[in-house]
């Protein structure tokens, strides 16, 4: 497949991108030690063009693949044999290195009218990744922020840069067929399986709860902590509920949010109905790390405490 040369900046992406979907966030974290606040979207009032912004959000029909091995010679070597596959099927990608020891590979596919994005996501990234010795990290299939083109690495201070682009990139690719049938088996048996209100005391539930376990999984508490909140407050009051979830996100390990912001979360989600899932739970734990012999363990056990 061929390169592309000429190197564009993070203001024409945008351009590009904004052909393809309306609320795109960006946002401006020059320093480990700045929030999250400086945010966005593109081309609203408050869009500053001349702004060195560092993250954007995931597009809805964007799939970004990346390792997190402890080098970088390890993500490179894995990144490159998704690259491999990605060109045996034309797609049109752009592999950056991130400014730090990883690679952000991303392409553009046809969603078509697809219920479940995160779901295709998930089934896409599986395919590519399929020659790779190791999972990639699964919690870019949702709307996530990612380091922009071109955006500063906050903890290295250099920035993240293009290490080649195929000609006619971001293009909108097709999905392949067998793909296709991959995530409509996935959407039936997330379709059948338990809702909301009976999975209060699932023991996949119980095991999100357990504040040693989410410490050693890294990143995911905030989305994690939404998920909890959806589930658990058929089971609290409002105010029982935010105590157990700011102790949940105190003592998991979090330190994005402080005390007051969670609980504005947890009260944000309190008045919202959201459907989760037995199948969003496991999906969940894989994107958060959790390997597959552990959830079925987890997911075996007798509800008890």
């Amino acid at each position: 497949m061929a390169k592309q040369t000429r190197v564009k900046t993070l203001n024409q992406y945008l351009k590009v991108y904004g052909n393809y979907q309306d609320d795109i966030i960006v946002c401006y974290r020059p320093t480990q030690e700045k929030g999250w606040n400086d945010r966005c979207l593109y081309l609203s009032n408050d869009y500053d063009q001349y702004k060195a912004y560092n993250h954007r959000s995931i597009l809805d029909n964007e799939v970004v693949i990346e390792f997190d091995e402890p080098n970088y010679q390890e993500n490179k070597r894995l990144i490159e044999l998704v690259a491999l596959k990605l060109a045996k099927d034309s797609i049109t990608y752009s592999l950056w290195k991130s400014g730090n020891k990883s690679y952000h590979l991303h392409f553009f596919v046809d969603m078509k009218r697809c219920m479940n994005i995160g779901l295709l996501k998930r089934a896409i990234i599986r395919y590519y990744s399929e020659d790779a010795d190791k999972q990639p990290d699964m919690q870019l299939v949702g709307r996530h922020l990612i380091r922009a083109e071109h955006g500063i690495h906050e903890k290295t201070g250099v920035k993240k840069h293009l290490i080649r682009e195929i000609i006619g990139y971001p293009r909108i690719n097709k999905v392949r067929s067998d793909i296709w049938q991959r995530y409509i088996k996935e959407q039936e048996k997330s379709i059948s399986t338990r809702m909301t209100k009976e999975l209060t005391d699932h023991p996949l539930v119980k095991f999100l709860l357990n504040t040693i376990k989410m410490r050693e999984l890294g990143d995911g508490r905030e989305r994690t902590l939404w998920v909890l909140a959806q589930i658990l407050k058929s089971k609290y009051s409002k105010s029982d509920l935010v105590k157990l979830l700011v102790e949940w996100y105190h003592y998991s390990g979090g330190n994005k949010l402080n005390e007051y912001e969670v609980e504005c979360k947890v009260k944000h989600h309190f008045h919202k109905d959201y459907v989760i899932t037995e199948r969003y739970l496991i999906d969940l734990l894989t994107e958060l790390g959790v390997d597959s012999k552990t959830i079925e363990e987890a997911n075996s056990k007798q509800k008890e405490d």
